[in-house]
């Protein structure tokens, strides 16, 4: 029997199944020639330029923020649709589970089709694809991409961003509190006040964010670094950036204590600043009486 056929066959297929294997690997190098993609369609969109990766300061982002910012992204673009009266992607709801780069892309390709269908063309030629790329990068990009989607918009939605990740990190903290017997108390909010800022705000929001790191660690769970509270007044962008990524932590914390739900906020969260303000106050509050046992005050 002649064996060539055969061995040419089984080539074929080894061939086919590297093929394939390959085309299914996705990883960060993926992730940041596609996220410079959408920059090149912003630059088609007329939307203006904004800084520099290389001033920005990241550390210890991996592949669950990079989903939880790029669906905050995603509904930005889905939002600038709905401003022109165009019909805006569907949008893509985040599992209970742990992220590999490979679950980022569906987000970050949905958010250029939105840009396509806006008039945001392709470039004819694909930005060449980088090496050694690793999650910290692909957030500095993602950090480029927000302000330039941001000018896009008539009108400011960052803090209605805040006002649903804070409804959203209450449902989360109150869910592993459940599941862990601790006392965590979140009942109403005190009375808002009239004359806070964003930047007290957003410091308030840095306090919850170390507090609920330190409450993690207790919990066997090793947190990320939340990073350093920003140089100058903050921005209302900012302080939904500091939200969406304690979001993103809950969730790796709940992956890893299998709780298999996501978080399903009972009420919707005013998006005044006054009240993300007593909000925020009130979690910060009941966290320090969770891990020291007494009041701020």
């Amino acid at each position: 029997m002649d064996k060539k056929p055969l061995y040419g066959l089984l080539s074929a297929v080894l061939m086919l199944i590297c093929a394939t294997g390959q085309a299914a690997i996705v990883n960060n190098n993926h992730l940041y020639q596609l996220s410079e993609v959408i920059l090149l369609q912003l630059d088609n969109l007329q939307a203006p330029a904004t800084g520099d990766a290389d001033d920005l300061l990241v550390s210890d982002k991996l592949a669950t923020n990079l989903v939880f910012k790029s669906q905050q992204l995603l509904r930005l673009s889905q939002t600038l649709a709905q401003q022109q009266g165009k019909s805006a992607t569907a949008d893509i709801e985040i599992p209970m589970r742990a992220f590999r780069p490979r679950d980022v892309q569906p987000y970050l390709q949905a958010l250029s089709d939105q840009l396509a269908a806006l008039g945001g063309s392709l470039p004819e030629e694909q930005p060449t694809r980088p090496l050694g790329k690793n999650s910290n990068d692909i957030y500095k990009q993602l950090l480029l991409i927000e302000p330039r989607l941001r000018e896009l918009l008539n009108q400011d939605v960052a803090l209605q961003q805040a006002a649903a990740s804070v409804s959203q990190v209450r449902s989360s903290l109150l869910e592993v509190a459940q599941a862990k017997s601790l006392s965590l108390k979140l009942g109403n909010p005190p009375a808002a006040p009239s004359d806070v800022n964003l930047t007290e705000t957003h410091l308030l929001a840095f306090q919850c964010f170390h507090l609920m790191e330190r409450l993690l660690r207790e919990l066997g769970i090793e947190p990320t670094d939340p990073g350093h509270f920003p140089v100058g007044d903050s921005s209302s962008a900012q302080l939904a950036d500091t939200l969406v990524n304690m979001q993103s932590e809950l969730h790796r914390a709940k992956t890893m204590l299998q709780l298999e739900s996501a978080a399903a906020p009972s009420e919707q969260e005013s998006s005044g600043l006054s009240s993300l303000y007593s909000t925020l106050q009130q979690l910060r509050d009941a966290l320090y009486m969770t891990l020291h046992g007494g009041s701020l005050s």
